[in-house]
Order: structure tokens, then sequence, then C-alpha cells
């Protein structure tokens, strides 16, 4: 099951891959019900960090999450991402930013993710 971590300030979402699992729709309903309370008071969804410490199969499947986020940027921790990842990312939902980095700079990612 993938682990989410909600933060208030950083307004921001980290969410640990599994890497067994693609990423599904009941997955974006936990995500959301994770994130209500921000989206009511932000108006918006957070950034979402993604980590993945192992390689991950169903990166593709991550487009559920993107295609039902607001606005923000959304950066990715893992490998062996697919080619034009983020092109292919970012045509489901134009108003994200995407970024992806190796799973050891997790923290460049959030630094990212705070600007």
């Amino acid at each position: 099951m993938h682990k989410y971590k909600t933060s208030a300030f950083p307004y921001l979402c980290e969410i640990a891959i599994d890497p067994g699992l693609a990423y599904t729709k009941r997955d974006l309903r936990v995500f959301n019900s994770k994130n209500e309370r921000g989206v009511a008071v932000y108006g918006h969804s957070p950034n979402v960090l993604i980590v993945s410490k192992e390689s991950y199969d169903h990166w593709n499947t991550i487009r559920v999450l993107v295609g039902a986020l607001d606005t923000g940027k959304l950066a990715i921790c893992g490998s062996n991402f697919p080619k034009d990842f983020p092109e292919y990312l970012m045509s489901s939902n134009p108003a994200i930013k995407v970024r992806l980095l190796n799973y050891d700079q997790s923290a460049e990612g959030r630094k990212w993710l705070r600007c």
C-alpha cells in the first residue's frame, strides 16, 4: 500500500510508492481524503513529492494523480522513468510542473516544492 504524509506548512503531500502496486482511482480517493482539510483551507491541492526506493514498473499510472491535481508542483524521486515521462504527465494536466530526481535527491525535491 502507498503511504501518505501531509504537512500544512509547507503545504505538501509526500507519497512513498509501494513498488508492487499501480496507482489507481482508489489510491486517488485516499490522497483526496488525506488532503481534504488542506484543500478547504488553501483552496487547491498540495504540492506532491513521490518517492520510490525501489524500481517501479507502474510509473504511467501516476497520471491518475496528476490529472486530479488543481495546480502546483510534482517532484518524483526514483529510477527507471519512461522516456519523455514529464511531458507525458504534463499532457494530462498542463497546470502542473513536474521534476524528476534520483531517489537520493528527495531533499532537493522538497526544497524545489517549497519555492
